[in-house]
């Protein structure tokens, strides 16, 4: 028996033995056009308008749910001392067979909380801080930390362009410390924080940096769920939130619990389903020993896995109890099958599981890899194979993944898309 032969077989074998899919996805190299950078640096298509390499002050990125959009928001930069004034979002179109990245032309390509002949200007995005698109796909929410609110504006489903709410609709801010001089709709308080933005798998509702917002799914419009502006988790700590009130949560498919990882660290809230208000119920690797290195991901209604710099928990989900109990062994993110590490793989930055849930994408501060995923037990193993994205040897040497902060997989599975330090990245998902 040829040995290439005998070799796939003890893995087929292997993986039989341990429960996981005999054969799973992997990361692939990025494809031609797959790159697009607010600097044009790394060899990567420049967006317009440019912002310097390293400059972005804050970013974050979000699918369309068709996966033919990516939205970018990008809070400003360092170099022009004008940090708020200077957010952009960029509007890229996603071809689902190449994976190829493209701006959409002209004025419908980004959107600038400056009047720039590049860009639509819209209001209420001053140091843009989040971005989210409805679960249906015909709005997108902008939070933005500096107008102390949130944008709103409806998407186009065939172009994906965006163009916001008219009047006063097309943004909601906390009330202001001056005389406002945009077209808004304001609150009589300021919200504590306008950072994270998230939303409820229904559409019915928004947590604007923990506070909770009721959400009209035909109109995109925001109401406070409560006057008081207050975060859904009822804690403060004098006049500032404490980090786990303005965090970004995860919610169950059913919308009944909440969950917000902060590191390693993973609190479980239940959600009132009248005022969205979250109780508090427990947290996992609260006690002695916790790390804030590490982060967390809700892998399907009944698992999720936590990480711990390297080391993957997975996890089980009690859907009546929102319990999460660790299940099975953990597995290092970095460990090859030999039994030695991969080059300059250390702390987990982000995870992303495909929509079959056979595969878990692992992204470290330099090197993505994909690790086997039962999808029945949430179970985790090393793939036979080594295929991976990084600075050095065994894997494909690529330095345009690295200091992801957001990744997301496409609807079909085909690819896994990084907000990568002021670069979109689309790596080939399927191997």
């Amino acid at each position: 028996m040829p040995l290439r032969v005998a070799v796939a077989l003890a893995a087929l074998v292997c993986a039989v033995a341990a429960g996981l899919p005999a054969a799973a996805l992997a990361v692939g190299p990025v494809p031609a056009g797959g790159c697009a950078s607010t600097a044009g640096d790394r060899g990567c298509t420049a967006l317009r308008p440019a912002m310097g390499s390293d400059e972005g002050y804050s970013e974050a990125l979000a699918l369309s749910p068709d996966g033919r959009n990516a939205y970018l928001a990008v809070g400003g930069d360092y170099a022009s001392g004008r940090l708020g004034h200077r957010s952009v979002v960029y509007v890229l179109a996603l071809d689902p067979a190449t994976g190829r990245l493209r701006q959409l032309p002209g004025t419908q390509g980004c959107l600038s909380a400056l009047k720039r002949r590049e860009c639509v200007h819209a209001r209420g995005i001053d140091q843009a801080w989040d971005v989210a698109v409805s679960p249906d796909g015909r709005f997108v929410h902008v939070s933005a930390y500096r107008s102390n609110g949130v944008a709103t504006f409806r998407r186009n489903a065939q172009t994906g362009r965006l163009t916001q709410l008219p009047g006063r609709d097309g943004c909601l801010r906390g009330k202001p410390r001056r005389r406002a001089t945009e077209r808004c709709r304001f609150l009589k308080r300021r919200l504590p924080h306008a950072d994270s933005l998230r939303l409820t798998p229904s559409g019915k509702r928004a947590y604007i940096g923990g506070v909770a917002f009721s959400r009209s799914p035909r109109t995109g419009l925001l109401t406070p769920a409560t006057a008081a502006l207050q975060p859904a988790d009822g804690r403060r700590q004098g006049n500032v939130l404490t980090l786990a009130g303005h965090g970004a949560y995860q919610f169950t498919p059913d919308g009944r619990f909440a969950f917000r990882g902060d590191g390693a660290r993973v609190e479980r809230f239940s959600v009132d389903g009248r005022t969205g208000a979250l109780t508090l119920l427990g947290c996992l690797g609260c006690g002695a020993g916790s790390t804030d290195r590490g982060t967390f991901l809700l892998t399907g209604p009944t698992s999720a896995v936590v990480a711990t710099r390297s080391s993957l928990q997975p996890l089980a989900l009690d859907p009546t109890t929102g319990v999460l109990t660790p299940t099975g062994p953990a597995v290092d993110a970095c460990a090859l099958p030999d039994g030695a590490r991969i080059a300059d793989c250390e702390d987990v930055e982000e995870l992303a599981v495909s929509p079959d849930g056979r595969a878990l994408h692992v992204l470290t501060t330099l090197v993505a890899r994909t690790l086997e995923r039962d999808p029945a037990t949430g179970a985790l193993g090393l793939p036979a194979t080594t295929t991976c994205i990084g600075p050095k040897a065994p894997c494909a040497r690529d330095l345009r993944t690295g200091e992801p902060y957001r990744a997301l997989t496409t609807p079909d599975g085909r690819w896994l898309v990084l907000d990568a330090d002021g670069r979109v990245v689309v790596l080939s998902a399927a191997g």
